[in-house]
């Protein structure tokens, strides 16, 4: 995985075209031939960093959405319930702010609805349906069949569609509000080329992909760690303690904070390890013929990262099958970086 994807990272770093996606996207974003989707990319990861990803003012306003997030747990009064919709909630919102400007009530049946399409349509991209389509391409052909492999992503587009027609009847290009309003802002400083990467296609389809891949990889890895601290009530006392020793129980944990908090932090990267939520990570895509290791590999070659052979490999891990955060703490006790987690692939992208 190391020597395809970081030495050999430019000659893998394209992406295919899959059949079922391209349905939607009409090659926006995993186009082989082209460079849209690294220019989409690019603005993208520099319209986040503007807005301060990694820094303050990002994390505040991930503190901000976790006291909706702590009032809907307060409003169980302490009963058992389901923390899927809550926890996905907080995520839809932060994403929804972040490109739409939009803050839904956790009771909202749009935000439900919006939530729910982009878990059926993440359980949909394997499914056996989305498999054979993209096996077989003509079955996209046919009406019906071309719908069921795609309905679900229909539901989010028609909202984002709304919401674009509402940032172009109310944008200020002096000052853009969020994601949509830069994008359109973009648009409009390449309006006269004659085939942008900037367009009314892009910005929906790179907008949907927001909640559609945003959302359900997020929630289900808390999920997975609310369980494994049920599940484990000796790493959720440590855990416990290392934030009440270094917050004192009178604020959040911060990002500053990280340092001071290695068994939390090694807590974090277990899960992610062990919960493999992205087996086979993105699929990558060769930009010309290359030779690895005695096999020649053509130009435009998909290429599956199968990250759960590095995940779960015994050369690597102690004990790869048990939840065992030790796998990050070195003899000190202090958090210790490792080469082989890599939940969400590797090198360039």
């Amino acid at each position: 995985m190391k020597d395809a994807l970081i030495n050999h990272a430019e000659q893998f770093s394209a992406r295919p075209m899959i059949p079922v996606n391209y349905v939607f996207s009409k090659g926006y974003g995993e186009d082989i031939a082209g460079p849209r989707w690294r220019s989409l990319r690019r603005f993208t990861l520099a319209f986040l960093k503007e807005l301060g990803m990694g820094k303050k003012t990002m994390e505040m306003r991930v503190l901000e959405e976790t006291k909706y997030l702590i009032q809907a747990v307060l409003e169980t009064g302490g009963k058992p319930f389901n923390p899927t919709m809550s926890l996905s909630c907080a995520l839809g919102n932060n994403i929804t702010v972040l490109a739409f400007g939009e803050h839904f009530d956790y009771q909202d049946k749009t935000l439900h609805e919006l939530l729910l399409s982009a878990s059926r349509y993440i359980s949909g991209v394997n499914s056996p349906l989305s498999t054979l389509c993209n096996m077989v391409p003509v079955l996209l052909k046919v009406p019906t069949i071309r719908h069921k492999a795609v309905k679900d992503i229909l539901y989010i587009e028609t909202h984002v569609t709304k919401s674009i027609k509402s940032h172009k009847e109310n944008l200020n290009p002096e000052s853009p509000k969020d994601y949509i309003d830069h994008f359109l802002v973009k648009m409009k400083e390449v309006e006269h080329e004659t085939d942008p990467d900037f367009c009314d296609t892009s910005l929906l389809v790179v907008a949907v992909g927001f909640l559609a891949g945003g959302v359900e990889t997020t929630s289900s890895t808390l999920k997975f760690m609310l369980m494994l601290m049920a599940h484990l009530p000796d790493v959720q006392a440590e855990v416990h303690r290392e934030i009440d020793e270094v917050t004192k129980s009178l604020r959040p944990p911060e990002l500053m904070d990280k340092p001071q908090m290695p068994f939390t932090n090694a807590v974090i990267h277990e899960t992610q390890r062990l919960v493999d939520i992205a087996p086979t990570a993105f699929i990558h895509a060769t930009t010309e013929e290359v030779k690895f290791r005695g096999y020649t590999i053509p130009k435009g070659t998909p290429v599956i990262p199968f990250l759960s052979s590095v995940l779960m490999d015994p050369s690597q891990w102690e004990t790869p099958d048990e939840f065992n955060p030790g796998h990050f703490l070195d003899e000190d006790g202090q958090f210790r970086t490792k080469l082989a987690c890599m939940p969400f692939s590797v090198g360039k992208s």
